[in-house]
């Protein structure tokens, strides 16, 4: 993937704010938890945008994340976990 390229097909507004929140270092529970979606819900939207993307783990997207080449709209950098650990 090249460095600010959005993935093809593009992700769903839906799947940035899924995204967003995976790159910050949380679980499917707690993805859930902050859209209010169910659990296994989160789990397919995160398989969904793995796929997208082309990266075979959580710690590859959070590390293409963080080094820049991937970034949602309006994204500067990388969102922090508030008060929780890895998770991942």
């Amino acid at each position: 993937m090249t460095p600010g390229v959005e993935p093809s097909p593009p992700l769903t507004p839906r799947e940035w704010e899924v995204a967003r929140l995976l790159a910050g270092g949380y679980t499917n529970a707690d993805i859930g938890d902050r859209l209010t979606i169910h659990e296994d819900t989160a789990r397919k939207y995160v398989q969904s945008l793995l796929h997208k993307v082309g990266v075979p783990s959580r710690h590859a997207f959070r590390c293409l994340h963080r080094a820049g080449a991937i970034r949602g709209p309006g994204e500067q950098t990388s969102p922090e976990k508030e008060g929780k650990g890895e998770g991942v």
